[in-house]
């Protein structure tokens, strides 16, 4: 159990609004009451997105105090501690999103996943990027609001615009970070030593791939390939075969016709039980209800 002096920290359970798209949106709506207590110090594995509608917010992390007015926004990372509290006499209402990463990257970004997965990164430092850039604001702002609109509406095929538009918020935190607190690949070489055996397992899903046959691939050695791996990725080579076989086996649950045997085959899972556990542990749900919900009455 984690602490910060002598309190203990609250670890939020947060509950998807699909568990599909791993993600929550919600908005709190605080009324006048003059300044409020800061919350209790909390986290969570998904990152956090805060913009300010009405009102004066306040954020508390481990490294700083950010005070947020209407049309602000604020970002939190992945198990970051904070805490909030209403300031001013004026109603307070702010959307707040939370959602996990993971899902929402592919293999031509995903070298960037680690840092917004990683626990030691603090990803509140990129809030500077809103405060010191109304445009950027604004334009995060936007998309928030939007989004509030498709979980509102639940149009046909909603699922698509919350994942483009979760997607444009990342890109705007890749762009515009001038911190250092997601490396580009010009800051970590490791990325393009690594293309080779990146662009090996996307075109050999379906076979059995060993740490051996990739480091072999770059001449590395076994033990230099894994390091580098994990540090660059920031999952292991196991966890990301997991993560791309999976998304693989997405695409072909909702474009083919085959049973989940002949799926798992495909992506390299020919372990049945295997495959729906490694696909419950992503996603929350069965193969079969995956489907079912893609293809089906779309509702949150």
């Amino acid at each position: 159990m984690r602490s910060m002096g002598t309190q203990t920290l609250l670890n939020e359970e947060i509950e998807y609004l699909d568990p599909l798209l791993c993600l929550r949106l919600e908005e709190e709506l605080y009324y006048p009451c003059g300044n409020t207590r800061f919350g209790k110090w909390h986290y969570h594995r998904e990152i956090e997105i805060i913009a300010v509608r009405e009102g004066r917010l306040g954020i508390e992390t481990a490294e700083a105090t950010y005070e947020l007015s209407a049309g602000d926004v604020c970002v939190l990372g992945a198990s970051e501690v904070h805490r909030s509290r209403k300031t001013g006499v004026d109603n307070l209402r702010y959307w707040v999103l939370q959602f996990d990463p993971a899902p929402y990257f592919d293999s031509s970004s995903v070298v960037y996943l680690g840092a917004f997965t990683d626990e030691g990164v603090p990803l509140s430092r990129l809030s500077s990027i809103f405060a010191d850039n109304k445009e950027c604001a604004s334009e995060a702002y936007g998309l928030i609001e939007r989004l509030n609109e498709i979980v509102v509406r639940r149009d046909k095929g909603y699922g698509l615009a919350i994942s483009s538009i979760v997607k444009h918020l990342l890109w705007i935190l890749i762009r515009e970070d001038r911190s250092g607190t997601i490396p580009g690949e010009e800051d970590h070489p490791g990325r393009l030593r690594l293309r080779p055996a990146l662009l090996h397992i996307e075109n050999h899903l379906s076979e059995r791939i060993a740490v051996e046959d990739l480091s072999s691939l770059l001449n590395f050695s076994y033990h230099h390939f894994v390091k580098l791996f994990q540090k660059t990725i920031g999952l292991s080579l196991t966890e990301y075969l997991h993560y791309r076989r999976i998304k693989e086996a997405e695409k072909l649950l909702l474009t083919e016709d085959w049973n989940l045997a002949q799926i798992g085959e495909a992506v390299g899972i020919p372990s049945s039980a295997q495959f729906h556990k490694l696909f419950r542990r992503i996603h929350g749900c069965s193969p079969k209800q995956y489907k079912d919900r893609r293809r089906g009455p779309e509702t949150i």
